[in-house]
C-alpha cells in the first residue's frame, strides 16, 4: 500500500551504542507521488523515556528549517529517490516541538512534493534518556496525521538491546492441563521484553521436537513443568529426565530455570550437559513466592546484571519466608560460569 502516506512499523529502528540505552529512534515515513501538506507525526514515549525536539532527515532536509534554493536528490539516509522541491525565502519546511507535557514531541512536514515514484524518508529523533527499570511493555506510542486526521497509530515495542538474551518459555503442559497445575496463561514473564532480555510466548512441544524448538537462537529456557524421581513432564507426558537433558545439550544454552517443586533432583543429570547455569528449587514452591522470585530475577537479568547477582537479589528482595519447620528459602543456583546479557 504505497499509494497513501504511511509509517512502516517493520522498518522502525531503535539504535544502540555499547551497553547503554538506545540513542536514536528511526521512524520510516512513506510518501506516495503527489504534493503533501501538513503531515504530522506525534511520538508519546512511556515513563522514563525522553526525546529531544530535534530531527535529522537526510541531505534534502538537513540543517536549518529555512531554505531559499532549489534542490533535488536523496531524501533518506540510505537511498536516493526522484523528487524535487523549490523553497521560497524563509519558508518553513518542517518543525519539531514539544507538546504541553514536555515529553511528547510533534514533527510536522508542512509541504513536500514527490515525483515519479513513492519515496521513504527516515526520520531520526535523538533519545536523551531511557530508564531501563520501568515495567511498561512499550517504548512509545506513535500517531501519523494529516490535516488533523489520524492515518495510523500504534505502539512501538519496548526497546531490546541487539545483544539481549532470548529466553524460551517452555511449558510441560498442554493448554488443557495448565490451569490444573497452577499455571496462568497470562503469566507475568511470557512475552516479557526488557533492555537485555526477550522472552518467547508460552511454548509447548514433545520430546520428539524439543531439540528443534530449543535450537532456534535461544540463550536460555524457563521451563514450567513437574518432575519425578527420574522423569520430567513434557506436553503432559512424563519422559525420562536423562533423555530431556540429552536433547537440550550442545545447543549453546547459557541457563535453564526448572520452575517446579523439588526440581533440584535433576541437578546431577544437568551437570552432564554443557549448560553452565541451573536455577531450581529444593522443596515445595508456594505460588506467591515463586512469582515474586522470578519477577525480580528476570527484571535484574534484563537490566544487565550478572546471573549470580540477579539470583542473589531475587532471593533477598523476595524475602525468606517462614514455615512451621523454620525458614523458607527454596531456590537453588548451580553455577559453573557466570555471565550477563548485553555482551557479545
Amino acid at each position: 500500500m504505497k499509494d497513501r502516506i504511511q509509517l512502516d512499523p517493520k522498518s522502525l529502528l531503535l539504535e544502540f551504542q555499547g551497553r547503554d540505552g538506545p540513542t536514536r529512534l528511526i521512524v520510516p515515513l512513506i510518501l506516495p507521488v503527489g504534493k503533501h501538506r501538513n503531515v504530522t507525526i506525534v511520538i508519546s514515549p512511556r515513563n522514563g523515556v525522553a526525546l529531544r525536539n530535534e530531527v535529522s532527515l537526510g541531505d534534502i532536509l538537513q540543517g536549518s528549517p529555512f531554505r531559499s534554493h532549489t534542490t533535488s536528490g536523496g531524501a533518506s539516509f540510505f537511498a536516493t529517490a526522484s523528487h524535487s522541491r523549490t523553497f521560497g525565502i524563509n519558508e518553513k519546511l518542517y518543525e519539531v516541538v514539544y507538546l504541553s507535557d514536555f515529553k511528547s514531541i510533534r514533527f510536522t512536514l508542512y509541504e513536500y512534493e514527490v515525483h515519479n515514484e513513492p519515496i521513504g524518508l527516515l526520520l531520526s529523533f535523538p533519545i536523551i534518556n531511557c530508564n531501563v527499570e520501568t515495567k511498561e511493555s512499550y517504548f512509545a506510542e506513535i500517531t501519523l496525521q494529516q490535516n488533523n486526521n489520524v492515518l495510523d497509530r500504534f505502539r512501538i515495542p519496548r526497546e531490546v538491546h541487539p545483544c539481549a538474551g532470548n529466553v524460551l518459555f517452555l511449558s510441560g503442559y498442554s493448554e488443557k492441563f495448565r490451569g490444573m497445575f497452577g499455571f496462568k496463561n497470562e503469566s507475568q514473564i511470557a512475552g516479557m521484553r526488557r533492555h537485555f532480555l526477550n522472552f518467547s510466548d508460552i511454548t509447548t512441544c514433545s520430546i520428539d521436537n524439543l531439540k528443534d524448538v530449543a535450537s532456534k537462537g535461544y540463550d536460555g529456557i524457563h521451563f514450567h513443568t513437574s518432575v519425578g524421581r527420574n522423569t520430567i513432564s513434557l506436553n503432559d507426558v512424563s519422559v525420562p529426565s536423562e533423555l530431556f537433558c540429552r536433547e537440550i545439550d550442545d545447543l549453546g544454552l547459557k541457563f535453564i530455570f526448572i520452575d517446579t517443586c523439588n526440581s533440584v533432583v535433576i541437578v546431577n543429570l544437568f551437570r552432564n550437559t554443557d549448560i553452565p547455569v541451573l536455577i531450581a528449587s529444593t522443596g515445595s514452591l508456594y505460588e506467591e513466592y515463586a512469582d515474586g522470585f522470578e519477577r525480580i530475577f528476570y527484571d535484574e537479568l534484563g537490566k544487565g546484571e550478572f546471573i549470580s547477582v540477579a539470583f542473589e537479589k531475587a532471593t533477598k528482595l523476595n524475602g525468606v519466608g517462614t514455615t512451621r519447620s523454620g525458614s523458607y528459602d527454596p531456590m537453588f543456583l548451580d553455577l559453573r560460569s557466570d555471565f550477563r546479557f548485553g555482551e557479545k
